[in-house]
C-alpha cells in the first residue's frame, strides 16, 4: 500500500528520488555516504527518513557491512546496548537507554535545579498525570492531593504555557549534540494540549526564544540522558518565567502538522545540513 505523506508526495517516488541521486552521484565519482541504522530504520514520517533523503546517504540495516555512521534506531522508551556491544564504534544515541517520563523528570531536577515531578499524595494544586511510557499522549488534569497513585503513571506539576485564553505554546527543540539550529512553537487549542495535533505550529530562531543558560542547560541535560541527536518538548511557564522538559524523542517524527510547506521544506534543509556537519564526517 502507498503512503501519500500529509504535503502530497508518494513514498515509493521518494525512494526511486534518493536512488537516483546515490546513482548520479557514484557516476560523478563523488563520496556517498552510507548510515547503518539497527535494530529498525526510519519510516517516511521520521525526520531521519528526510535528514537520508536529503544528505543522499545510503540507508542500510546489516551490522555485518561497512558504514559511515552508525545509529540505534528503535523508537522504544528502553533498550538495551548488549547486542551493538561488538559494534561500538562511534555511535549516534546507542547510549540513551532510557526516555521515559520518571528519568526525564529525575534528570531535570539534577540539571536544572528545580522539580516538575510532584507527590500528589501531598501537592496542593493541579498536576499532570501521564504514562510513564514515551508517546501516549494521555495527559490529564487532577486537582491534588489525590487519594491513590497509578504505578504506571507519573504526576507532574501543570504548567501555565497558555497563549490566550484558547491556545498553549510547546516549544520543540531538535538537538544534534551541542547545537540547536532552532526551535519549532507549535499552537494548541488548550482543551486539547496533550494530543498531538497543532492548530499552528511556526519555526523560530533558536536565541529568539531561549537565552543562552537555557540553551546550555538544555544541551547538558541531553548528554546526561545520552541523546546525541532528537528532540525535546519544552513549556515555559507564565507564574515563573522558567522552562521545563517534559518528554525528549531519539526517534522524532514530522515536521510538526500545521507547519506551512515552505517551513516544512526549510526545516529539514536546516535539519538535515546539522546532522550532516555533526555526525556526518568521514
Amino acid at each position: 500500500m502507498k503512503l501519500i505523506l500529509n504535503w502530497g508526495i508518494k513514498t515509493n517516488m521518494i525512494k526511486y528520488l534518493r536512488k537516483t541521486l546515490i546513482v548520479l552521484d557514484l557516476l560523478q565519482g563523488k563520496k556517498v555516504k552510507t548510515i547503518c541504522f539497527y535494530p529498525s530504520k526510519p519510516i517516511s514520517y521520521d525526520i531521519m527518513y528526510w535528514i537520508c533523503l536529503i544528505n543522499k546517504y545510503k540507508v542500510i540495516n546489516d551490522l555485518e557491512k561497512p558504514a559511515d555512521i552508525y545509529m540505534y534506531w528503535e523508537d522504544d522508551t528502553y533498550h538495551s546496548s548488549e547486542l551493538m556491544q561488538k559494534y561500538r564504534g562511534d555511535w549516534v544515541n546507542l547510549d540513551c537507554i532510557d526516555i521515559s517520563k520518571s528519568k526525564i523528570s529525575s534528570v531535570f531536577q539534577k540539571v536544572f535545579g528545580y522539580d516538575i515531578q510532584i507527590d500528589p499524595l501531598k501537592y496542593d494544586g493541579y498536576c499532570v498525570q501521564k504514562n510513564d511510557l514515551n508517546a501516549k499522549h494521555d495527559g490529564k488534569i487532577l486537582k491534588c492531593p489525590i487519594e491513590e497513585i497509578n504505578p504506571d503513571s507519573i504526576y507532574q506539576k501543570l504548567i501555565n504555557n497558555q497563549k490566550n485564553e484558547n491556545l498553549v505554546v510547546d516549544i520543540r527543540v531538535p538537538i544534534f549534540k551541542d547545537f540547536i539550529p532552532f526551535v519549532y512553537l507549535k499552537y494548541r487549542n488548550i482543551n486539547h494540549r496533550f494530543l498531538n495535533t497543532n492548530d499552528l505550529a511556526v519555526i523560530k530562531p533558536t536565541h529568539e526564544i531561549l537565552n543562552q543558560f537555557e540553551i546550555a542547560k538544555l544541551i547538558k541535560f541531553c548528554n546526561e540522558i545520552r541523546m546525541d541527536y532528537g528532540e525535546l518538548d519544552v513549556l515555559r511557564d507564565n507564574e515563573d518565567g522558567q522552562i521545563y522538559v517534559v518528554d525528549a524523542n531519539h526517534c522524532p517524527s514530522g515536521p510538526p502538522n500545521h507547519l506551512s510547506f515552505l517551513s516544512k521544506f526549510k526545516s529539514l534543509i536546516k535539519l538535515s545540513k546539522s546532522f550532516d556537519k555533526v555526525f556526518g564526517r568521514v
